[in-house]
């Protein structure tokens, strides 16, 4: 069947999505919106004509669209097949259309909704008069039936983006012009204010072909802001359609993993559109005990070098906990993770070693909630900028200061739970287990800001190499000792404090060095 699909522009991506599905049965039209000139509606009403079936898409923006409208108007008058599609949930139904069965897509597009439009198609063809006269509705034909967006091109001189705006549409007398630009200027800020956008488009290129002037008022600049306004509402509102149903999915837990499949799909066309953090629950999916702490903004005292140095700490995100084995096994076994070498080009240095030591070292104490021990600086790094493209955010290791803040608080505490040392709160040589434990073991181990393990178990990396006071910059050296933080199930209490520096070649892995995280959130 010949189908004539009318939609408001900002519903275009469902409807390209309709037309997949039924263009393998069916012969399509629909006006993509891209080129109008002076033939854009002969070529309306050719199709119009052509088409033997009138598919509308309901939509809050279809039915103030006054092209849509019109479609809609010389579909009924001619006694084409109508066949209503409801794709927006719980919108008012107006009265010229309750006499016709609807398909509802509101809610997304299911294999019965699909069953139920097909079915009527099917239905319309087998009744179908094909000797049915054309409506005095629509408007005679040209000579040459234009049938494509490119013969349109070919057919005028001009043509510019956007709507209904032809010269075969009553053209405004000069005398009355005047007198109706301030109308038409409200018209248009009315529909840009209640953010019908389409509708503004169309008003905008009306005014411009009916002469529409002022000297200080230019209405190509308000048209593309018009334009760009209507992408976005486009782009939200699809972006918005095709995550509902992968957000419901995400809240049955035996299909998370199904729901995380299709959202790393979604992210690739809609990066940055989350609403529900889909992201981090993702995450959590692959990461278990994979959480974060607000540091707040704060000040820090380092001892460097027999001096006091202030330093003062922007806000930022830290990992509760030390990245674990069964988090750090996922990127191993990514197929785009530890063999990636995209990974380890951030220094030479790393890229050059990742080359020599293809494969990680086995850990020797395995329990999957231990801290990943063997790893080395480098790796540590590569791990971050994986997760990284997975949660779509900038992940790094700490940086000493920030390591510092989040361990200590507001009151510059020695140990996250307070200025004494407790050997029962921490995995150090006094508890002499002589192993890592499960990094959630010691709950008094826990930080003002609820960041957890932060003192003994392992060694965890830091970002940065040692810091000069004095001097402008830190080393340059890529290959430099890079920072070291909080002592290990073998250092004494001396070492496992929130303050002591220790600085070690990036290349070390031993099996008591591991790492935690950060992130920041962009200032507005």
């Amino acid at each position: 069947m010949r189908l004539f699909i009318s939609y408001a522009r900002v519903d275009l991506s469902f409807c390209e999505e309709l037309i997949k599905l039924l263009a393998p049965s069916h012969e399509i039209w629909y006006d993509q919106r891209l080129h109008v000139g002076a033939k854009w509606w002969d070529v309306i009403c050719s199709k119009l004509e052509w088409c033997e079936g009138f598919v509308y898409l309901i939509s809050a923006d279809s039915l103030k669209s006054s092209y849509c409208q019109e479609e809609l108007k010389i579909a009924i008058g001619s006694g084409k097949p109508i066949f209503p599609i409801l794709i927006q949930p719980r919108l008012f139904i107006p009265d010229h259309l309750t006499d016709y069965q609807y398909v509802d897509m509101g809610s997304g597009v299911t294999p019965d909704s699909i069953a139920r439009l097909l079915h009527a198609i099917t239905e319309a063809e087998r009744n179908l008069s094909k000797s049915a006269p054309l409506s005095q509705a629509i408007k005679p034909l040209p000579a040459k039936v234009v049938s494509t967006v490119e013969e349109v091109e070919s057919a005028t001189s001009t043509t510019v983006n956007g709507s209904m705006a032809t010269s075969d549409l009553p053209q405004t007398p000069p005398g009355e012009l005047e007198a109706q630009s301030i109308d038409i200027i409200d018209k248009i800020n009315k529909a840009l204010a209640q953010r019908h956008y389409d509708e503004a488009v169309f008003l905008i290129k009306n005014a411009k072909k009916n002469g529409f002037v002022s000297s200080f008022l230019h209405l190509e600049d308000l048209l593309q802001q018009a334009e760009k306004l209507l992408q976005e509402q486009a782009y939200l509102r699809s972006a918005r359609r095709e995550y509902g149903p992968i957000y419901a999915l995400s809240k049955n837990p035996l299909f998370i993993e199904q729901a995380c499949s299709a959202f790393e799909k979604f992210r690739q066309r809609y990066p940055d559109y989350d609403p529900k953090n889909l992201a981090a629950l993702c995450v959590s999916n692959l990461m278990p005990q994979l959480e974060w702490c607000e540091i707040p903004e704060g000040d820090i005292l380092m001892r460097i070098n027999g001096r006091d140095v202030y330093y003062h700490v922007d806000s930022f995100y830290i990992s509760k906990y030390p990245i674990t084995n069964d988090q750090f096994q996922t990127f191993i076994d990514a197929e785009d993770g530890y063999s990636n070498d995209q990974w380890w080009n951030f220094l030479p240095e790393a890229a050059e070693w990742h080359k020599s030591h293809p494969e990680p070292l086995p850990v020797e104490f395995r329990w999957g909630n231990h801290p990943r021990q063997n790893v080395c600086w480098y790796e540590a790094v590569a791990f971050c900028r994986w997760l990284s493209r997975k949660l779509k955010r900038r992940i790094l290791l700490p940086t000493e200061m920030q390591w510092q803040r989040a361990a200590q608080g507001d009151d510059n505490r020695l140990y996250p739970w307070g200025a004494t040392f407790k050997k029962g709160y921490c995995n150090t040589r006094e508890s002499q287990l002589r192993t890592t434990t499960s990094v959630d073991r010691y709950p008094e181990n826990e930080s003002p800001f609820g960041v957890r393990d932060m003192i003994g178990n392992v060694w965890e990396w830091c970002l940065n190499t040692e810091f000069k006071p004095g001097k402008k910059k830190r080393k340059k050296e890529s290959g430099a000792p890079r920072a070291v933080r909080g002592g290990s199930y073998i250092s004494d209490k001396k070492r496992c404090t929130s303050v002591f520096p220790f600085y070690l070649n990036p290349q070390y892995r031993y099996n008591t060095i591991g790492f935690r995280i950060v992130y920041t959130e962009p200032k507005e």
